[in-house]
């Protein structure tokens, strides 16, 4: 079988959510030093991650990626009528049925696109590439 095609990243975009939860934050939440005798340095300690980003409450997964895709749309100066596929690529979506990428298809402009979601929790970004 001969297969040529001519796929292309044209640009990356990203976003991060305002909201910033520190590490500790975490571990006094559930109250680990008291409850479980556990510092709340144990994250941070273990894995090195100091915070990370929340989404703001009633932001979706989908919201997310339309923020990504705006930026990356507007850094390669693509027409979004000429994206040929929207992957979503997330641990978690907007709803089970449909797909969440069709709400970022259609809230970017990208009619002419297939899309379809790619959920494998961790590996989704990577099945996706």
């Amino acid at each position: 079988m001969n297969m040529t095609g001519h796929s292309r990243i044209a640009a990356i975009g990203t976003y991060l959510p305002e909201k910033v939860v520190s590490s500790s934050e975490l571990m006094d939440e559930i109250d680990s030093e008291q409850r479980f005798g556990i510092p709340n340095t144990f994250i941070e300690d273990l894995t090195g991650i100091h915070s990370r980003r929340i989404p703001a409450d009633g932001e979706k997964p989908s919201d997310l990626a339309i923020n990504a895709g705006r930026q990356a749309l507007a850094k390669c100066g693509l027409d979004p009528k000429e994206v040929d596929m929207v992957l979503f690529c997330g641990i978690d979506r907007d709803w089970i049925e449909p797909a969440t990428s069709h709400r970022v298809q259609r809230e970017l402009g990208c009619i002419n696109a297939t899309c379809m979601d790619i959920s494998n929790a961790c590996h989704g970004f990577a099945n996706g590439m």
